[in-house]
Parts: C-alpha cells; sequence; structure tokens
C-alpha cells in the first residue's frame, strides 16, 4: 500500500492489513489468503482501535485476494460483531 507518504504505516493483523491515510480521510483494509471468521473480526477490531483511526473516514475494503466464503452463522456473527463496534465507536 504505497499511498506516496512516509507518514502512514500500514497494521497487519493475521491475512488483514489496514492503513489510515488522514490526510485522504480515509482507511484501507485489505484481505489475503485463506481468512476466516475469527481474523475477519480481529482485523476489525484493530483498525477500530488504531490510534489513528476516526469514524468519519471513508473505509475501503478490498476482498479480492482473499479465500473464504462465510456460512450463514458466520455472517451473523460479522454482522452482531459490526453492531458491537459501531455502539462502542458513539461516545
Amino acid at each position: 500500500m504505497d499511498h506516496n507518504t512516509t507518514k502512514n504505516k500500514s497494521i497487519t493483523t493475521g491475512d488483514y492489513t489496514h492503513e489510515i491515510i488522514p490526510s485522504r480521510l480515509l482507511c484501507i483494509v485489505q484481505g489475503k489468503g485463506a481468512v476466516n471468521f475469527a481474523s475477519s473480526t480481529l482485523a476489525m477490531t484493530s483498525l477500530i482501535t488504531d490510534p489513528q483511526f476516526d469514524p468519519a473516514y471513508s473505509i475501503l475494503v478490498d476482498l479480492r485476494q482473499i479465500n473464504y466464503i462465510p456460512g450463514y452463522s458466520d455472517l451473523l456473527g460479522i454482522k452482531e460483531r459490526l453492531i458491537y463496534l459501531k455502539a462502542a465507536l458513539q461516545y
């Protein structure tokens, strides 16, 4: 993830990498490989607990290189995790 700046750093959590670009008000999340429910929810948590994260930023998620087809229970779990994280962001 090269965005012509040295101030941004990429954080890798399992098979996911995220980068926060404050100058563009943007977060980029990329997944690669055989991810699963646990690594996906860990990546979500990693992003919002990053000190540079701002809930007002746009989030671009690139999942083109993952090998993961979530089942129904995983989708429900991801939905619940997103609801939890959204509530945690509302100070």
